[in-house]
């Protein structure tokens, strides 16, 4: 359980191993937060939509906390979200490109 909280900084972005060390990182996901509250008024009615908004703005929380804590915990809250996202538009694009098959 220990290796949850170790810290992660074998990479260049990273100031140091303090809260903001990654600033702009961290702020930019502010980004992915709006888009998704955007998405989600746009998307009424749509399931897929919804999801999609919901999982963006997932995204950008996970990666602030990564940007922001660097440990293990965060690096997976991080990249389980935008996993999630790619298997979702995958599974929208077969989709549509069987049912245009037919």
């Amino acid at each position: 359980m220990d290796g949850l909280w170790r810290q992660i900084d074998g990479y260049c972005e990273r100031l140091g191993p303090h809260y903001w060390a990654e600033p702009i990182n961290a702020v930019t996901n502010a980004a992915f937060v709006l888009a998704a509250l955007i998405m989600w008024r746009r998307s009424a009615g749509l399931p897929l939509g919804r999801a999609l908004a919901a999982v963006l703005g997932v995204i950008g929380v996970g990666s602030y906390l990564f940007h922001t804590h660097a440990q293990v915990w965060a690096a997976i809250v991080d990249v389980l979200p935008i996993r999630r996202l790619l298997s979702m538009c995958c599974r929208s694009s077969a989709t549509s490109c069987f049912i245009s098959l037919r």
